[in-house]
């Protein structure tokens, strides 16, 4: 259900996102697992901005900071589609090579590898409209490779709490 005039725009980066799927890993050389919300950017003056905030320590305990640096190392693809305004620039930063100015024009949409290239933004007027999304990969998981000790503290490493033990040495399963 569409709520808001953004809602089509922000189902076009959707499906693009779906487009990208099966040949992200051959093409792009990543392996996409999600897409992050839509980000909507709108020009801000000097005063309207002031100083920005300190990290707290109750946003620490929440995990902000940690969630923000997820994001960060997740991100590999970043959708910035022009929605509307009088124009202005795009500057792309390669890690490894020359900066790349192109004119943002309502209606364009600008794909790129975030983790290889930077960017900035300078709209022309503060009416521009920008929908902005990032197409992630999975989320680093722990994942146990090798287990030492006694069968006791193996099980217990799983979660295995209750009931007997786990039986040492070969085991024969019958159906």
């Amino acid at each position: 259900e569409m709520d808001s005039p953004i809602d089509p725009l922000d189902l076009y980066l959707a499906r693009f996102t779906q487009f990208l799927l099966p040949v992200a890993p051959f093409a792009l050389d990543f392996v996409p697992h999600s897409r992050s919300s839509g980000m909507l950017r709108v020009p801000s003056s000097a005063q309207e901005v002031g100083p920005a905030e300190a990290v707290s320590e109750d946003d620490i305990a929440k995990g902000l900071v940690d969630e923000h640096v997820d994001f960060l190392r997740r991100r590999k693809l970043c959708m910035f589609l022009m929605v509307d305004g009088s124009g202005g620039e795009l500057s792309l930063y390669p890690k490894d090579g020359d900066q790349i100015t192109l004119s943002a024009e309502a209606g364009r949409l600008v794909i790129f590898r975030h983790d290889r290239i930077s960017y900035a933004y300078r709209p022309d007027s503060e009416d521009d409209l920008v929908l902005q999304g990032w197409v992630l990969t999975a989320p680093a998981q722990f994942q146990i490779a090798m287990t030492e000790g006694d069968q006791k503290s193996k099980d217990e490493a799983f979660g295995l709490m209750a009931g007997p033990n786990t039986p040492e040495g070969r085991r024969i399963c019958v159906f």
